[in-house]
């Protein structure tokens, strides 16, 4: 977790550009990037679920039974620790499409003659006064496609919630 701590330091943008700048501007190098910037929030949020769920009542009483370690991690404690996990991976999609954009914008990113939104921008900037809709478009579709993620992330942590009273 310390190692986890020193990522959490930079910004995820800024250690995907040192990690890219490192590897070199590949769709592969930067899904390892997004990949090293996100790991350590989802990380967090599952180390908390653990220790939270590891001090309930029903794993104490599981214990008490004679359930061993790995009856409890993965009949007791890993279903009710997916939830908060889930949540945590899809409110990330969001931030990825957009560091990936950036990237791709910065040009340490997809490389031609792969698209992405970000170099589709980069393109569209030159020709902002003749035809905007060249760098109009992308942006519109990515921040479109990011409010939609946005949404399902809600949407999931308002279905996965177990303290939300549901109504018929």
């Amino acid at each position: 977790m310390r190692l986890h701590d020193v990522v959490l330091a930079f910004p995820g943008l800024l250690v995907g550009i040192a990690v890219v700048t490192v590897l070199g501007p590949s769709t592969i190098n930067v899904a390892w990037a997004l990949a090293v910037g996100l790991m350590p929030n989802v990380a967090r949020v599952t180390r908390a679920s653990v220790l939270s769920e590891r001090e309930r009542d029903y794993v104490t009483a599981a214990r008490s039974c004679g359930a061993g370690d790995r009856r409890l991690m993965f009949a007791h404690i890993l279903p009710n620790t997916l939830a908060p996990t889930i949540v945590q991976v899809s409110l990330a999609l969001g931030f990825t499409v957009l560091a990936d954009a950036s990237l791709s914008f910065l040009g340490l990113g997809t490389q031609p003659p792969f698209a992405s939104w970000g170099t589709m921008l980069n393109t569209g900037r030159a020709y902002l006064r003749e035809a905007p809709w060249y760098g109009i478009a992308p942006g519109v579709f990515l921040a479109v496609l990011i409010f939609g993620l946005n949404h399902l992330s809600d949407s999931l942590r308002d279905a996965l919630d177990p303290r939300r009273t549901r109504s018929l």
